[in-house]
């Protein structure tokens, strides 16, 4: 297969897989009633992104990505540094 070449490419993501110990959500309500996940494993912190937040933009400027998408809630909590990836 092969794609345009002004094909832009990006990677997209939800705030319970990057945040990570979020207890105040849905997801975290979710994963913990019993029987809801194999093994009853936890998200935890996630990916940790919230810590790596540097490592992940550099990553993404690596592989030139040119769309980063995120859910709201997420974006409401980004600080500036998070922006000037470019």
């Amino acid at each position: 297969m092969k794609f345009p070449k002004d094909f832009l490419w990006g990677v997209a993501t939800a705030a319970h897989q990057i945040e990570g110990n979020n207890i105040n959500s849905d997801w975290w309500n979710w994963e913990n009633q019993e029987g809801k996940i194999a093994n009853s494993e936890k998200s935890g912190l996630a990916t940790d992104h919230w810590n790596r937040l540097e490592e992940d933009t550099q990553l993404i400027k690596e592989l030139d990505l040119k769309d980063l998408k995120t859910c709201k809630i997420f974006n409401t909590r980004v600080d500036k540094r998070f922006w000037q990836v470019g």
